[in-house]
Parts: structure tokens; sequence; C-alpha cells
């Protein structure tokens, strides 16, 4: 039942950040966002891993993580 409401609270913060976007483009940045910031933590923010997971080159990923501030 936990994991439910934790999916539930994680599903409204998307719809909430999705409905800050005006643009195509700004839909598309904040999934690809997403997307990877989730890839990151099922990997246990491994980079490596995550970019074979992905089938993308490693300095790609190290672009993206950049890009999107999903490393301190």
């Amino acid at each position: 039942e936990d994991i439910l409401l934790e999916r539930r609270r994680t599903e409204d913060r998307s719809v909430d950040l999705f409905s800050q976007c005006e643009t195509f483009e700004e839909f598309k940045a904040t999934s690809e966002r997403l997307f990877l910031q989730f890839k990151l933590e099922e990997n246990g923010g491994n980079v490596k891993r995550t970019a074979e997971q992905l089938q993308m080159q490693r300095s790609n990923m190290y672009k993206k993580i950049d890009k999107y501030g999903l490393r301190s």
C-alpha cells in the first residue's frame, strides 16, 4: 500500500511539472529529465550502467546529467 501511495505522489508531481510546460520543447525536456533521473536512481546512480541500459554513450549521458543538473 505504501508503494501505491508513493507512486501516486510521484504521478501528481509529474502532472504538476508537465502543466508548467508551455511548449512542446519544454515538455520533451521535462520528460527526458524525469526519465533519466528515474533510470539513474534505478541503477543506484551508476552512470556507466545507466548509459549501457539506455544504449547511450557514457559521454552523452554525462552531458545530459550536466544539462539537467541531475548530479550535484
